[in-house]
């Protein structure tokens, strides 16, 4: 079973989008994990740097970019696996 390349991509918008709403708001990000915390770091020491809304901007303008380059990475392999 292969996974859908619009699925991989809307998976990753949805996570930037919700990023640049926590960024939006204000709200300091605590997540527990080295990852998350890594990716909670770097939306705080962005919003503290430039703000809260071009951090906003610059989250959403990346999730567009990151789920366009994630569906192209997908698409090949399920077409391999069909």
């Amino acid at each position: 079973m292969s996974v859908k390349p619009y699925l991989v991509g809307i998976l990753v918008f949805a996570v930037c989008e919700y990023l640049a709403y926590v960024a939006y708001s204000g709200e300091t990000l605590g997540v527990s994990g080295r990852r998350g915390r890594a990716i909670a770091d770097l939306v705080n020491w962005l919003v503290l740097k430039v703000g809260s809304m071009p951090a906003a901007g610059i989250l959403a303008v990346a999730g567009l970019a990151l789920a366009f380059i994630a569906f192209k990475a997908a698409a090949p392999k399920a077409q391999a696996e069909a």
